[in-house]
């Protein structure tokens, strides 16, 4: 099956701005894509973008071009019931993998409802390991880090302890040679997006402990907010998606991206 290849240009960008709507945090209003497109102003962390294009293929690669504008976006693809029964739709762009959310909307109306956009994003499979890993290789373009970052986050997410496959020194060499995380951090950061991602969170309180992912306290919780993602525990909370979280954490780590315009500070 063919693939589509978008190609990040000026036109590529306009049509996208003219066939996309975005939602951002605080999630309460709807505005064209093109009142960031067009300004040239990145678009703010936890942004959901979804097609509004009449074509189902057009509003794919849409998203794949506002994707590759913006890294960190949450892509969402309005379908019609029964449009996409197979799933065969997410292999024309693999890029958008598990980071499409899908949302069901009546065949005979353009209007998508926030609610519904915003479930949709809810209700996307939590990312693996190597969805984690793929992405921070991605935007630092270090795919030689693949498989360290990999180990990281699988232990963070339960899995199996990264020294199973290498010491504590052979990963603190290769970690020191791209930036300030060590081992330690880049699975605290994996730790987090799990947290975030779990359903049960939006109805936790600060003092709430958590055994599963080593978060021991409320206490170490906002610590590790703090330190990753530079607000408060109450912000953090009003976001949507996992990946803010981790685009977050680079940024605080002050790690240099792949794509320049990429790096300014949210």
């Amino acid at each position: 099956m063919p693939e589509l290849t978008p190609q990040l240009n000026n036109s590529s960008i306009r049509r996208t701005a003219v066939g996309c709507r975005v939602i951002s945090p605080p999630y309460t209003t709807i505005v064209p894509l093109g009142y960031y497109f067009g300004n040239g102003h990145e678009l703010p962390l936890g942004s959901v973008v979804y097609g509004t294009d009449t074509s189902v293929l057009s509003r794919l690669g849409h998203l794949a071009v506002a994707l590759l504008r913006d890294p960190w976006i949450i892509p969402c693809l309005p379908l019609p019931p029964g449009e996409d029964e197979h799933g065969w739709l997410r292999e024309l762009v693999p890029m958008l993998g598990i980071r499409l959310a899908v949302v069901q909307v009546a065949k005979e109306s353009s209007q998508v409802p926030t609610s519904h956009v915003l479930g949709a994003v809810r209700d996307r499979p939590i990312p693996d390991e190597g969805d984690l890993a793929t992405y921070v290789c991605n935007r630092l373009g270090t795919p030689e880090l693949m498989a360290a970052l990999t180990h990281q986050f699988r232990e963070a997410l339960g899995g199996d302890p990264a020294s199973k496959a290498h010491s504590v020194a052979t990963y603190s060499r290769q970690f020191r040679r791209y930036g300030t995380f060590t081992a330690r951090d880049w699975r605290a950061l994996g730790k987090l997006t799990r947290r975030f991602c779990d359903p049960a969170f939006q109805s936790e309180t600060t003092n709430s402990r958590d055994s599963q992912l080593c978060l021991a306290s409320g206490r170490t919780l906002h610590r590790h907010i703090r330190k990753y993602l530079g607000m408060s525990w109450a912000r953090a909370r009003s976001y949507l998606g996992w990946e803010w979280i981790v685009e977050r954490g680079l940024r605080e780590g002050r790690y240099q991206f792949d794509d320049p315009d990429k790096g300014r500070s949210a």
